[in-house]
């Protein structure tokens, strides 16, 4: 019986746990900005000019709670951990979807369109997704 493989055998261990934790940096921000936007928390006492704010405020709240919850996800560790972070997740993503009059079928079936013509026979072959263009 072959044993499991583990990333480690795919990529360099101290490229992936700086890039891990450069990631994990970058969603706190995005939550703590998503906080500030839809709850009000921390305001700054003189706000800035962004062009970010030109955003619909609902859309720019799923964005950077979809970028907050994958930071979270990458943290979790158990069964249960999972399951609220990829519900927190969905939630998100809901809401972006509703933003623009989209739903779940009618991105997947987009989504799997696009993987069939991306790759042959819409099948997935390792060489093709890396020699894609």
């Amino acid at each position: 019986m072959a044993s499991a493989r583990t990333y480690e055998d795919f990529i360099d261990q101290t490229d992936f746990d700086r890039d891990s934790f450069g990631f994990a940096v970058s969603a706190a921000r995005m939550e703590k900005h998503k906080k500030t936007l839809a709850y009000g928390k921390n305001l700054p006492k003189f706000p800035t000019i962004n062009p970010i704010r030109t955003q619909n405020v609902n859309v720019l709240h799923a964005k950077l709670g979809i970028a907050g919850e994958a930071g979270e996800i990458f943290d979790a560790q158990t069964k249960d951990e999972v399951k609220n972070e990829v519900g927190d997740i969905l939630w998100y993503i809901a809401a972006l979807l509703k933003e623009y009059d989209l739903d779940f079928p009618e991105v997947m079936e987009a989504n799997i369109q696009k993987l069939a013509n991306r790759y042959k026979g819409g099948k997935f072959t390792r060489e093709e997704a890396l020699n894609r263009t």
